[in-house]
């Protein structure tokens, strides 16, 4: 079980896919700043120490990639709702198109290198364990420059994607609201996707989660990084309301007058209401 082998070309690809999704998961981090907490630094510290081992050419050390990248692609697709999302909405994921196309790259990236480890630790293993020793297989080059296509197309994909649509919704809302609907406002991973709307006074203002993404809307507003919570005279209560993909309702809003709510959990993120 402990005896090395010779480094074959899958073993040099996993260990470099493992080396590659350590830095970007620290990459990730740094992007998104406090919402990430400390668990993507482990996550990319368990990864440079895998890719650590499977660089050593211990004959089960591929097994270690292949272990690692499937949970990380069964947490990243079905666990967490962030990089579906971001995915899906490669940049209107906020109001910063840029930024949200920066994490569709991110997203991109790794979930790339989790597939292409994946492969290449499961014939790393099985040439690690077959007598003829390691080879580079004929179709290896044509194969890896094929995903590494796909990767560019995917990337140029996400880029052609429309923008948020903030504004158009806007109008929408107006509409809605006037016509004895309430008024919608969609909330991404950290923020309202549209960040002001206008209703009639009796309205409500309906808070949609695109996806499972923990809220608590409250009065007020932040301003400078600082919370500030605020009982606005003739304002709807939102004593601390929970959302966690479930959808809110403000309202009914029975007075004229601007009025705000903010998320307790992502600083930036306000919603401003104008009722007429």
């Amino acid at each position: 079980m402990t005896t090395r082998q010779p480094l074959s070309v899958f073993g040099r690809l996993a260990a470099a896919t493992l080396l590659a999704t350590a830095l970007l998961f620290t990459t990730l981090r740094l992007v998104i700043g406090s919402d990430g907490g400390i668990v993507l630094f482990i996550i990319a510290a368990v990864l440079l120490a895998a890719a650590g081992v499977v660089a050593t050419g211990l004959r089960w050390a591929p097994v270690l990639e292949v272990l690692l990248s499937t949970v990380l692609l069964y947490v990243f697709l079905f666990v967490v709702p962030f990089p579906v999302y971001h995915l899906t909405h490669p940049t209107a994921a906020s109001e910063n198109a840029m930024l949200s196309f920066v994490l569709f790259v991110l997203i991109v990236l790794i979930l790339w290198c989790l597939v292409v480890g994946w492969g290449a630790g499961i014939f790393a293993a099985w040439q690690n364990y077959r007598q003829a020793g390691p080879q580079k297989p004929a179709w290896f080059t044509s194969t890896l420059t094929g995903l590494v296509g796909v990767l560019i197309g995917a990337i140029v994909i996400g880029a052609m994607a429309p923008a948020s649509t903030a504004t158009a919704g806007a109008t929408t809302e107006t509409a809605a609201s006037t016509s004895g609907g309430p008024a919608t406002v969609h909330m991404g991973p950290g923020n309202f996707l549209q960040s002001s709307v206008e209703v009639q006074r009796g309205a409500q203002v309906q808070l949609v989660d695109d996806a499972a993404f923990p809220h608590v809307i409250r009065n007020g507003l932040w301003a400078s990084g600082v919370a500030q919570p605020a009982t606005e005279a003739g304002a709807p209560s939102a004593a601390s309301l929970t959302t966690n993909g479930k959808p809110l309702v403000l309202g009914p809003f029975s007075a004229s007058g601007t009025f705000h709510f903010y998320c307790t959990i992502h600083p930036g993120m306000n919603l401003v209401v104008q009722v007429k």
